[in-house]
């Protein structure tokens, strides 16, 4: 068996990291040490998390019409959950392996987005004016045929209310703010949310790996067994008489003492 701790073998390490003993809760929550939980107990906090989000990801999925794509993500983030907990419960480098190619999956599918939105963003930020101005066109007149409407039916104090809804939409200054409020979600906190949620998900790899290499020691060290396996192995005794060992018998019986030795 190759030692691990060999200089042939190779360094563990995640793009220059090592493997990590404790983990957080985010990538910015390393500066504050009450924020720090052991690795196992870190990873299983994801997992039962990650359950979670998925329950709630079902729930909104199946209220109304069936999103499909909110499903089929709900039902990944499940089976990552799942795939946590079971990994801290039995140490299981096998089922670590697979967490960590989830998180890596989801991690690379996350980045493809962040290019793919900020490649869009300037041709989105030049549709932002064109668009508030046709609403600014195309809302008053929806807002006027309902206003008719609500007259005809005699419910006078809900049309006047549309009609300030109506000359709000034809403000300058109204349509200047919304312009610049979209602008804003659009070009600075979107962009951060993105990355941050980016760097947690790479950061979750990480964990991942760590924890995939650490049950990977254990397995090195019990000769090709995970801990928990290694302590649900019977405890074999040889019963062949060939296996015992042998104990060093004289050749010759002791001599009695004679009767000139000194007492003793």
């Amino acid at each position: 068996m190759e030692n691990p701790n060999s200089s042939n073998s190779r360094p563990r390490t995640f793009l220059g990291a090592p493997v990590a003993t404790k983990c957080c809760c985010f990538p910015c929550c390393c500066l504050y040490p009450c924020c720090w939980f052991p690795l196992d107990a870190g990873v299983c906090a994801l997992g039962v998390w990650q359950v979670i989000w998925s329950m709630l990801g079902f729930a909104a999925a199946v209220s109304g019409q069936v999103d499909y794509l909110r499903l089929s993500l709900s039902f990944f983030t499940l089976a990552t959950g799942v795939c946590a907990m079971y990994t801290v419960s039995k140490k299981n480098p096998k089922t670590a392996t697979v967490l960590y190619a989830l998180l890596t999956v989801s991690a690379t599918v996350l980045l493809v987005g962040v290019v793919v939105y900020f490649v869009f963003l300037p041709m989105v930020s030049k549709a932002i004016n064109p668009m508030v101005e046709k609403l600014s066109e195309v809302v008053p007149e929806q807002l006027e045929k309902e206003r008719e409407r609500l007259i005809a039916e005699g419910r006078e104090e809900e049309a006047a209310r549309l009609e300030q809804s109506a000359e709000m939409w034809q403000n300058e200054d109204f349509k200047s703010l919304l312009k610049r409020g979209i602008h804003l979600v659009y070009e600075f906190y979107l962009p951060v949310a993105l990355v941050l949620n980016l760097l947690n998900s790479f950061y979750l790899v990480y964990i991942a790996w760590s924890l995939k290499a650490k049950y990977s020691g254990y397995r090195q060290v019990t000769g090709g067994e995970s801990d928990s396996e290694a302590d649900r192995r019977p405890l074999r005794t040889p019963t062949d008489p060939r296996q015992i060992p042998l104990v060093a018998v004289p050749s010759a019986p002791l001599a009695a003492p004679s009767d000139n030795a000194p007492p003793v």
